[in-house]
């Protein structure tokens, strides 16, 4: 089949796909990548897929997508790339548009361990269970696989000048908002209140920053070898942790990398509710979660945050990374997370989309001149992006984008051998 892969974020995505594009080829599949976010409906109209491979179809945007295979009989497949979330919502990353199961518009998701299976296999209204499979979440192969994990830790340590005597603090972002909320798409704002969530942000960075400020000035007196890392969230536009870190010395505020190799070469990782608590789990690194608004009640956060170790003031911080306390939950918790937790979620997702057959009633329309010159005018903004001018969220992406290159010269030779390995026990 020709399949074309999309993938979402840049930063966090499109290593994952380029693992799973090799594994396609190598199962004599043709294989395009490209992201998402540059017009994928003309992108389906010009390559002509058999298979498209995608994220999610839960916004509006994905959804256009989704309803756009269905109707012209192109498989869709999804590799479930978010799968945390507080236990109400969980659901929300099997529904189509916000509004229904999208149970009759795929024909394929992954379901990445025995939470989400459970979810699914209660839910009433979900008629074809069939199509979720059990398989394990393909973007944590390259957290669990020491060649793939690996790749880029020696650059990250003489990019950063990370000392071997000192310790590594990682503070990991989950900042986002910046007021005009250019992430969330106009049709998604009925289901999103995105001013609740800038102005929840911008609470949690008012209590936030004084802890990791009073936590600065005691490394800089008591650890001066230790450096303080900012990971900041790949769709972050803003300049707020600039402002707040960017004159500290043993601070170091990193855009765009890539989180894993991050986790490898850090000590501790804070962070308020992000799931890259789990990826530094795996890792077996110490995390801590900062959140001075917690009163207790974990139902009210993400369902991983009952396995993490949670402050609410600087002393508490201190006394967490001078005596760091057993979570003995957590490997359990990993296990029912990710599926066999073997670092062939990628290899088990490509088997399942390999039985797959071309529909005989495929019918896609090829680019008219309407599609042709809106594309047009899509990539002038896009290239007007690159000098400063038009959207700042399509700066952001286009920034991403430059990187590409790089990551598949540093990709290439690892991910070509361990694929070969994966291949050669399958005796394909």
């Amino acid at each position: 089949m020709k399949i074309l892969v999309f993938y979402d974020n840049f930063v966090r995505d499109f290593r994952s796909s380029f693992l799973l594009k090799a594994i396609l080829e190598k199962y004599g599949h043709i294989c395009i990548v490209r992201p998402l976010w540059k017009d994928g409906i003309y992108e389906i109209k010009r390559f002509q897929p058999d298979c498209v491979v995608m994220g999610q179809v839960s916004e509006y945007s994905t959804s256009r997508i989704g309803l756009f295979c269905h109707n012209h009989s192109i498989n869709l497949c999804l590799s479930t790339t978010e799968v945390v979330e507080v236990n109400d919502k969980l659901l929300n990353f099997f529904l189509f548009n916000q509004i229904e199961f999208n149970d009759s518009k795929i024909d394929l998701q992954i379901l990445p361990g025995d939470i989400l299976e459970g979810v699914i296999r209660k839910e009433k209204k979900i008629i074809h269970k069939e199509k979720y499979k059990l398989m394990g979440m393909p973007r944590m192969d390259f957290n669990i696989v020491p060649e793939l994990r690996d790749v880029e830790v020696n650059d990250i340590r003489e990019c950063y000048r990370i000392k071997s005597r000192g310790k590594v603090y990682l503070f990991v972002s989950d900042f986002i908002y910046d007021g005009s909320a250019a992430q969330v798409d106009l049709e998604d704002r009925k289901y999103v209140d995105v001013q609740k969530k800038f102005d929840d942000e911008m609470q949690m960075k008012r209590t936030l920053v004084p802890i990791l400020q009073r936590f600065l000035l005691h490394i800089a007196k008591h650890e001066p070898d230790s450096v303080f890392l900012v990971k900041k969230h790949p769709w972050d536009k803003s300049n707020f942790l600039e402002s707040i870190f960017g004159n500290n010395g043993n601070v170091v505020i990193i855009k765009d990398e890539y989180v894993t190799p991050l986790l490898v070469v850090s000590d501790y990782v804070f962070h308020t509710e992000s799931t890259v608590a789990i990826e530094a789990w795996m890792q077996n690194k110490k995390t801590v979660a900062i959140r001075p608004d917690f009163l207790g009640d974990f139902e009210k956060l993400k369902y991983h945050m009952k396995h993490e170790v949670v402050v609410g003031n600087f002393e508490e911080l201190l006394a967490v990374i001078n005596s760091y306390p057993v979570v003995n939950s957590r490997a359990t918790f990993l296990e029912n997370f990710n599926y066999l937790m073997d670092g062939r979620a990628s290899l088990r997702f490509v088997q399942s989309i390999d039985k797959l057959s071309v529909k005989e009633n495929k019918n896609i329309p090829a680019n008219d001149f309407l599609d042709i010159l809106r594309h047009g005018k899509f990539l002038l903004h896009v290239y007007m992006s690159l000098f400063g001018y038009g959207n700042s969220y399509l700066q952001l992406l286009q920034r991403h984008e430059k990187e590409k290159k790089s990551v598949e010269k540093r990709y290439r030779m690892p991910v070509t051998a361990y694929v070969d390995v994966l291949t050669k026990e399958q005796d394909i």
